[in-house]
């Protein structure tokens, strides 16, 4: 969840902060409820601001930014990512698991490049997987997640055959480590669907998104990323 039980500590922000898992439709409803919290807590001006009351707030931009994107103000959540990123990069280091968050999966470099189809993510983006790599290892969850974000700035380039080379590579580790039902697999489905719809490749694209729609169809059937598969789906099979 974002926000847990009181802190000890009267220095730092009322409430610990922790991310709620997108583990399904729950996030969404939860997230929901506790934005205007989050905004309180935000907006709160403290006597004295200290590390800790500060990496607290960067990760409460982060996780109030990732649910803003779904709910389709990109503009806001950039904000919030930025200035998460700025707090953690102070306090942590650019090659932080925190900040490294922040500026690929669901930072500067996805909401550019993944929502934004900004091709100025793509030297952003080449730069966290190589901090992720060496952080974390090219097996690592969240390096998969960035490669596979890294794929769509670079077919956003006109680099296909190179961007369908680095999905499928994505796709593979992310089967092999995670398994084919996780969400981050599913994820890296999707993007290799949308690599290979831009240079014709359709009938293995319309395939891939049919099994993340039936994948995801019930237990995300009510949140915004079930409705974005649902028209994508939509959409080419009207092409078939």
């Amino acid at each position: 969840m974002w926000i847990g039980g009181p802190s000890n500590h009267r220095s730092l922000l009322p409430l610990n902060i922790e991310p709620l898992s997108e583990s399904g439709p729950e996030y969404f409803k939860f997230s929901e409820i506790l934005l205007p919290h989050a905004e309180l807590i935000l907006q709160h001006h403290f006597k004295k601001d200290t590390k800790d009351s500060e990496l607290a707030r960067a990760k409460l931009l982060m996780a109030s930014g990732a649910y803003i994107v779904w709910d389709g103000d990109h503009d806001e959540a950039q904000v919030r990512f930025e200035r998460s990123i700025e707090i953690n990069s102070s306090y942590l280091g650019e090659k932080h698991v925190e900040t490294m968050s922040g500026i690929g999966l669901l930072g500067l470099g996805w909401v550019i490049g993944v929502l934004q189809d900004d091709v100025k993510a793509l030297q952003i983006l080449k730069r966290v997987v190589k901090n992720s790599r060496e952080s974390l290892g090219g097996d690592g969850p969240r390096t998969i997640n960035r490669l596979s974000d890294l794929t769509t700035a670079i077919a956003l380039a006109g680099e296909y055959m190179e961007s369908e080379t680095m999905q499928r590579e994505a796709l593979a580790r992310s089967e092999r480590v995670l398994g084919r039902a996780q969400n981050e697999t599913l994820n890296c489905t999707a993007h290799l669907a949308n690599v290979l719809g831009d240079p014709g490749k359709t009938e293995e694209a319309v395939k891939l998104r049919r099994d993340v729609y039936d994948a995801k169809k019930a237990p995300w059937q009510f949140s915004p990323r079930y409705a974005y598969c649902r028209r994508k789906f939509s959409f080419d099979t009207k092409r078939e």
